[in-house]
C-alpha cells in the first residue's frame, strides 16, 4: 500500500450502512499507515449509530435539509468543512451529501475519487463523473453507465471490513446456539429489518414438511424481535433471533443460504462468503436493488423474488425446487467464481495516493 506521508484525505457518505459501510472499510485501510489525517462527513439522518471513530473525525452535516433553505445551509457548512480541512484527497461513497464536497474538492486541486456501490449508478455519482479523477465501481457492468467517463472507470469491489473474515463453520454454529446437523438459513430483511419478508418466512416455515431439518439464523429488526422468537418456538424449530448481530462473519460463515434484501453491501459481502440466496429487492430502491440482485440470477447464484409477489406459498415453493437441493447449492457455488474481489478497499486507497 502507498505511505500517505501526512496526506488529508477527506471521505463523504450518504445516510445508509450501504454507502457508510464502504466507507469505513476503506478508512480502516487507508488509516493503517498512521501518517494519514482523515475526516469523515455524513448526513445528519444518517442510519447508522454508534459509529465509533478510530484514528479519524466525523462531521454531521443537514443535508439534504427539510426545505431549500436548511439544504442551502447544509451546502455552506459542507463547503466550510472542507476549506477548514483542506484536503489533498476526496472520496465520496455517492448520494446528495457527496455532491458539494466532492465539487469543491475538485476546484481546490484535490485528488477526486468517486466510488459506486450498485450495478446501477446514482444519480449524484452520474454527474459528479464529469467532476472527479477516476469513478470506481463495484461491477463492471456499472462501466455501461458512464458511457462520457469510460476512460475514468475503474473495477475495485466495493470495500468489506477488515473484520468480516470466514470462521470455522462449526465454531460459528456454536456461538450462535445452534446444531451442525441441520440446514442453516439466514433470513434478513436489512439493518432496518422487513415486516413483510418476517411474517412471509415464519409462514412459509409453517408449510415445510421437513422443518425439523431447518434451523434459522433470524437478523429481524427491533419491531418483530418477539413475535418470531415465540413463532419459532410454537412451530418447534431451532432459531438464532436477533434484532441485530454485529459480527456478521459469523452469521455468514454458519449459514447455507440466504433470504434477504440485494442492498450493494448485501450482494458484495454474499458474493465473498459464497453463499446461494433468495433476493427480495427492497421496492423503495428496486431499481438499483434489481439490477444488484440480477447479476447473482444470471450467474446461477440466487433467485429473485419482486417484492409484491412475496408470498409464503412462493417461498415454500423456491425452497423446496432449488435450495433444499445438494445439487443446487452446489452448482450455485460454482456460480460465485465470476464475482471474485479483490482488496477493493486496498485498490481505492492506491488509487487515490498514486
Amino acid at each position: 500500500m502507498p505511505t500517505c506521508n501526512g496526506v488529508k484525505i477527506l471521505v463523504v457518505a450518504g445516510a445508509s450502512g450501504g454507502h457508510i459501510f464502504p466507507a469505513l472499510a476503506f478508512l480502516e485501510k487507508a488509516l493503517e499507515n498512521p501518517d494519514c489525517r482523515a475526516l469523515l462527513i455524513l448526513p445528519k439522518n444518517c442510519r447508522v449509530k454508534n459509529i465509533r471513530p478510530e484514528g479519524f473525525k466525523i462531521e454531521y452535516v443537514d443535508l439534504p435539509g427539510k426545505n431549500l433553505l436548511d439544504s442551502l445551509k447544509g451546502i455552506l457548512s459542507c463547503f466550510g468543512l472542507v476549506i477548514k480541512f483542506h484536503p489533498d484527497a476526496v472520496i465520496g461513497f455517492g448520494t446528495i451529501v457527496s455532491f458539494p464536497i466532492v465539487i469543491l474538492g475538485w476546484f481546490l486541486r484535490a485528488k477526486t475519487i468517486i466510488h459506486e456501490q450498485n450495478v446501477l449508478p446514482g444519480k449524484a455519482n452520474q454527474v459528479l463523473a464529469y467532476f472527479t479523477d477516476k469513478i470506481a465501481v463495484s461491477f463492471s457492468r456499472s462501466k455501461a453507465y458512464f458511457k462520457n467517463n469510460t476512460s475514468k472507470v475503474i473495477l475495485t469491489g466495493n470495500p468489506l471490513r477488515k473484520g468480516l473474515a470466514r470462521v470455522d463453520k462449526n465454531k460459528a454454529l456454536v456461538t450462535l446456539g445452534l446444531a451442525s446437523d441441520k440446514f442453516t438459513l439466514l433470513v434478513s430483511g436489512g439493518s432496518q429489518g422487513s415486516h413483510k419478508i418476517n411474517r412471509e418466512f415464519l409462514k412459509c416455515v409453517g408449510l415445510l414438511k421437513n422443518r425439523t431439518d431447518l434451523q434459522v439464523i433470524h437478523l429481524c429488526g427491533e419491531r418483530d424481535l418477539g413475535f418470531l422468537q415465540k413463532g419459532y418456538a410454537d412451530l418447534s424449530v431451532s432459531a438464532a433471533v436477533y434484532s441485530f448481530y454485529e459480527q456478521m462473519q459469523v452469521v455468514y460463515s454458519a449459514c447455507d443460504m440466504i433470504i434477504g434484501r440485494a442492498g450493494a453491501t448485501s450482494i458484495a459481502e454474499i458474493a465473498y462468503f459464497q453463499i446461494p440466496s433468495i433476493l427480495v429487492p427492497y421496492p423503495y430502491a428496486a431499481a438499483h436493488q434489481s439490477a444488484n440482485a440480477n447479476l447473482l440470477l444470471e450467474a446461477g447464484c440466487a433467485q429473485v423474488i419482486k417484492d409484491e409477489d412475496l408470498t409464503a406459498d412462493l417461498l415454500k415453493q423456491k425452497l423446496e425446487n432449488y435450495f433444499f437441493k445438494r445439487d443446487f447449492l452446489d452448482q450455485a457455488r460454482l456460480g460465485f467464481s465470476q464475482f471474485k474481489q479483490a482488496d477493493a478497499a486496498g485498490l481505492l486507497v492506491k488509487e487515490l495516493l498514486d
